[in-house]
């Protein structure tokens, strides 16, 4: 650990000793006006104009009879990674040694004591709330940041410092503000000690830091080390993967499920099933409601692991009124601590061997003790699969058709997700997956129409919502392919019912699957149409450099097994 000397303004180094001397610490929010490491090493830090924060600070600690204090901006030498992932993995545990932490918040101009009136009733009407929230305390930087949230719980005693250096209070004179403005209990503030953070849930401890920001997306998990007691080691250019690998180093020294119930819609999307099973950020948390675990449920303390196929966790499981499986997690709402927290199921292969998580619901008492009589053992993947089943065994959604032919293709819609190389069909997962394209035959045009039946036919057609579908019109000639597609699926949108009847049939293995549909065109003709993927072979696959297949010649069927469509004529 290096400190400051505030006497000197020299940093010294204490890494040989076990413990440093008593030092205070500082927490603040960073500009572009920091004082560097390097800049106290050439001596020009009095010259730099973010030097009054670092001098009124050593000038405070003078005053507390403090020989040093720690600055996270000048005390760290960021040009060296080792020492940059040693002081992040350390941080939570010097601020919780440090004999005094100063807070100092550059945008709060003046004390606001009228501030702790409004809170000692713990509650807010009306035009005390707009007035609390409006403050110039409430509207601090300092508490939106990620990395403030372990530097507000872990130090022993903080005291909190405005522009020009004013007192603001304590953090013990001020925790009831505090408390309301972040969403933290009080009892949390000044644990000194990760370990006595376990008596709030970890659901609970990531909605603390769901509406904080950091510079860095890394950043996000890496301020939150401290708070759920890990250590990793630090990957900038990550990105989200940070945020996974903390969940990960979570799962392996915790047995709370409430990791697990964080919302699936975002904010604005409606509930929808996810994989991978861990939450993609903090703000998945957010919830006004505290999580709090179910010491009651025995089962919660089950292990459970990651491993090469994904989460392995076994859980009560039990089927809803209506007909929907789910699974009961060892954690509750604090306003209603008897209903334990469900997470809807889906099997997303027709085995059932793979699950989803969908959303969170709330589970009476009566079905949670029913349910413990059922335990099950859950399998939830790394990511989305490719193909997602439902019950019944029809597919849910198809982003991707990679599609089979010896047959010539003419044209395709939407022609932009078509790829002239692979002849893949890729949708992205937030637009409508429909796809059309027309294929040469002898005497005319098969044009085939194709998609997840929940992104079009099932908006009209209940029972075929969870269904792939596909409708096949044989013409004469094509004037405007554009216009026939939207021509033929504007009545398929309004009458569902006039779509071909269709022989669906599908294989399905763990790296792949066929769709074979045998349907009947307009003029009595059968065809065959296979649509399938392989994702290794996808993986695999390699095309001659300069190759580049015609687009208005027929292609052989050696040219590429993820040509377009197969279409057999039977009689």
């Amino acid at each position: 650990m290096r400190l400051l000397n505030v006497h000197s303004l020299q940093l010294e180094e204490f890494f040989h000793l076990r413990d440093p001397p008593p030092y205070a610490i500082l927490s603040h929010t960073w500009d572009e006006t920091e004082v560097a490491f390097q800049d106290l090493k050439s001596r020009s830090a009095r010259y730099h104009r973010g030097f009054h924060k670092i001098n009124f600070a050593c000038l405070q600690a003078i005053e507390d009879g403090l020989q040093y204090i720690w600055i996270d901006s000048c005390c760290i030498d960021k040009s060296s990674s080792a020492e940059l992932s040693e002081a992040i993995n350390s941080m939570f545990h010097w601020y919780g040694r440090a004999a005094i932490c100063y807070a100092f918040l550059s945008d709060v101009l003046v004390a606001e004591p009228q501030l702790l009136t409004l809170v000692e009733d713990g509650h807010f009407e009306g035009r005390e709330h707009d007035t609390f929230f409006s403050s110039q305390l409430a509207r601090s930087r300092w508490f939106t940041r990620g990395w403030t949230l372990q530097e507000l719980i872990a130090p022993p005693k903080i005291e909190f410092f405005g522009s020009n250096w004013i007192s603001l209070g304590s953090r013990d004179k001020l925790s009831r503000c505090i408390s309301t403005i972040t969403r933290i209990p009080e009892n949390a503030l000044g644990v000194q000690s990760a370990a006595l953070l376990t008596q709030f849930s970890v659901a609970e401890r990531m909605n603390w830091a769901a509406l904080r920001e950091t510079t860095r997306i890394e950043d996000t998990a890496y301020c939150l080390l401290g708070i759920f007691g890990v250590n990793m080691p630090l990957i900038y250019g990550e990105r989200e993967n940070a945020f996974r690998r903390l969940q990960e180093e979570i799962i392996k020294t915790s047995s709370d499920h409430s990791i697990f119930a964080w919302s699936r819609t975002n904010f604005s999307s409606k509930p929808t099933f996810s994989a991978p099973f861990l939450a993609p950020n903090p703000k998945s948390f957010y919830s006004e409601r505290r999580v709090i675990q179910q010491p009651w449920f025995q089962y919660s303390d089950d292990p459970y692991a990651i491993s090469n196929l994904g989460l392995i966790i076994e859980l009560p499981v039990s089927t809803s009124t209506r007909g929907d499986p789910f699974c009961v997690l060892g954690c509750s709402f604090e306003d209603e601590p008897e209903g334990p927290i469900g997470l809807i199921l889906k099997a997303w292969n027709s085995e059932q061997t793979g699950w989803l998580f969908g959303a969170r619901f709330v589970v009476s008492h009566q079905q949670a003790e029913a349910a413990k009589a059922n335990r099950k053992r859950l399998i939830l993947n790394h990511s989305e699969p490719v193909i997602q089943f439902s019950q019944s065994g029809w597919l849910l959604a198809i982003n991707r058709f990679v599609i089979k032919t010896n047959a010539c293709v003419q044209h395709t819609y939407p022609k932009r997700y078509w790829n002239t190389r692979t002849k893949v069909v890729c949708f992205p997962a937030d637009t409508l997956r429909v796809g059309a394209m027309s294929l040469i035959m002898q005497h005319g045009y098969l044009v085939v129409l194709f998609g997840a039946g929940d992104d079009l036919i099932g908006k009209k057609n209940e029972a075929s919502r969870h269904s792939p579908w596909l409708h096949c019109v044989h013409v004469r000639a094509i004037d405007s392919f554009r216009d026939l597609v939207q021509k033929n699926l504007r009545k398929l949108l309004h009458s569902p019912e006039n779509m071909n009847k269709a022989e669906i049939s599908v294989g399905w293995k763990r790296e792949a699957f066929k769709l074979s549909i045998y349907t009947q065109a307009t003029n009595g003709t059968c065809f065959k149409i296979e649509i399938e993927h392989n994702r290794t072979q996808l993986k695999r696959r390699k095309l001659a450099r300069g190759r580049e297949p015609k687009e208005n010649n027929p292609l052989k069927p050696s040219d590429s097994w993820t040509t377009a469509t197969s279409v057999d004529s039977y009689t």
